[in-house]
């Protein structure tokens, strides 16, 4: 399925607040020590020096598509303002959908 870079975008912004939560969470001072899901090493990671991404395999589209196609949602049912999705329910959902499927991780 191909997404529209418009729609990445929107999406992304409805669910960026996730990703600071997420930060903040990992980090209950100035470094947090982390163990990577897929190798278990453990790192020092220094806030502010690193990012929340995607644990791989996972990436932000798969989910995406994961969750348009488990909706079964057309193009039409995305309409949007520039910024965020103008359906407030379809804005909701998503929102728990990415919460309960992503799968992130703190990188350097």
């Amino acid at each position: 399925m191909k997404i529209s870079n418009e729609t990445l975008k929107i999406a992304k912004n409805e669910v960026g607040g996730q990703f600071w939560t997420y930060e903040d969470d990992t980090f209950q001072g100035y470094a947090a020590l982390v163990t990577h899901p897929n190798t278990e090493r453990e790192r020092v990671l220094i806030k502010g020096r690193c990012k929340a991404v995607y644990t791989p395999p996972q990436t932000f589209q798969g989910l995406l598509v994961g969750w348009i196609q488990f909706r079964d949602l057309s193009p039409l049912d995305l309409k949007n303002d520039g910024h965020f999705f103008k359906n407030e329910k379809i804005s909701s959902d998503w929102q728990k959908y990415h919460k309960r499927n992503a799968n992130l991780m703190m990188t350097p």
